[in-house]
């Protein structure tokens, strides 16, 4: 599953950037992703069998279907709390990736889109090779330590990557860092399948979707603030360098709560 998310994203970037740069590409573009979008829903509909279920909630008012025992899943939570801080670390990075190229290696615009092009496509393709040994690994091994080894490749990454002066340094501290994250987006998934609640599993990964969507608003705010404080007092260069230190504590933090979390044996039913 995370090969195909993060496949998808590479052929999206780099399709996305062929057409926008052909007479018409943006609409050319959004024509495309209609068609893909609304072409691949129908054959998700037409053939993907799903055998019905009865629901398990007792009272059948709509605000019961609302109802979330989250205290009775300690383990879900922490895995919740995790993943949040996690991506925090990750939307942190994105929104000023290119304002760091900009100010801290005083590249123009022009070239810095360019570099950030390329540090974009190594992430992902860096992530395609580990998505799939990280997965097949996460059912022979702990897959809460797998996560620990992925968030020590973004830490360290992550800290070259803000020390760094060269663009080259900077692609290959790029690649560490997404060799990290596609292992992690392999294993993040099997974790919470492995401790997601049996009863009502829909609604508990509709809760848990919010630990993706909701730090794409928290962390680039919280970057913004980062960035113009230390800005204000030191400089652009220092600002932007601060804020990718400051991704590098959300996956300390991350890596740490996730230590809480118990895992079900093997021979245990998971999703």
């Amino acid at each position: 599953m995370g090969m195909w998310q993060l496949l998808g994203r590479t052929i999206g970037m780099v399709g996305g950037a062929l057409l926008l740069n052909q007479p018409h590409g943006l609409t050319w573009m959004v024509i495309t992703f209609a068609l893909l979008l609304n072409g691949l829903m129908l054959i998700t509909v037409m053939l993907v069998k799903e055998p019905p279920q009865t629901p398990v909630t007792a009272d059948r008012s709509p605000l019961a279907f609302f109802s979330l025992p989250l205290k009775e899943y300690p383990d879900f939570n922490w895995v919740l709390v995790s993943r949040f801080i996690i991506n925090c670390g990750l939307y942190t990075i994105l929104p000023f990736l290119e304002f760091f190229l900009i100010y801290a290696y005083h590249q123009g615009e022009a070239m810095a889109r360019e570099q950030l092009a390329v540090i974009g496509l190594v992430v992902n393709l860096c992530g395609l090779a580990a998505v799939f040994p990280a997965g097949a690994a996460g059912d022979r091994f702990s897959k809460k330590r797998i996560i620990y080894f992925t968030c020590a490749l973004s830490v360290g990454g992550g800290i070259a990557f803000a020390l760094s002066s060269s663009p080259v340094v900077a692609v290959i501290t790029a690649g560490v860092f997404g060799i990290g994250y596609g292992a992690f987006s392999a294993v993040d998934w099997a974790l919470v399948c492995n401790v997601l609640p049996t009863r009502e599993p829909a609604k508990y990964m509709g809760v848990w979707g919010f630990s993706d969507t909701l730090p794409q608003i928290v962390a680039p705010f919280l970057g913004g603030e980062i960035a113009a404080r230390v800005t204000n007092q030191l400089g652009a260069d220092i600002g932007y360098r601060t804020v990718i230190f400051s991704s590098v504590i959300w996956f300390i933090l991350g890596a740490f709560f996730i230590r809480y979390v118990r895992e079900r044996k093997a021979n245990q039913k998971e999703c």
